[in-house]
């Protein structure tokens, strides 16, 4: 992870032109991202990136190890228990289709814990 900030309820990304910014307290969606690279059809290796979705739907993508990735939402699933952890086609979909819906139920889910 390059330049990640890592505050209590802050996740801050700094790059050339730009800085991404997830408010721990907003995030609604997490799930590590593997991209597999190949050239001329050889595979060459993965990628792994934390994908986070606050409230807003934009995602902020933090590229990582595998292990820095996996370590990196371990840690949010402490501080956003009432966050959808994982990915899956369903998920997606229901991302696509009402957003709001996904962060009404995630609302939902964080009155039941309590936060």
């Amino acid at each position: 992870m390059n330049k990640l900030i890592l505050g209590p309820s802050w996740i801050l990304l700094p790059t050339v032109f730009d800085l991404q910014i997830c408010h721990i307290p907003d995030l609604v969606w997490a799930y590590k991202k593997v991209t597999k690279r190949s050239v001329n059809f050889i595979p060459t290796g993965k990628t792994y990136a934390a994908v986070l979705h606050d409230r807003y739907g934009k995602p902020v993508e933090i590229q990582a190890t595998q292990e820095e990735a996996d370590e990196m939402l371990q840690m949010l699933v402490g501080k956003a228990p009432w966050a959808i952890f994982g990915f899956s086609d369903e998920l997606k979909s229901a991302s696509e289709k009402d957003w709001k819906g996904l962060v009404a139920a995630v609302d939902d889910r964080r009155l039941q814990v309590g936060n």
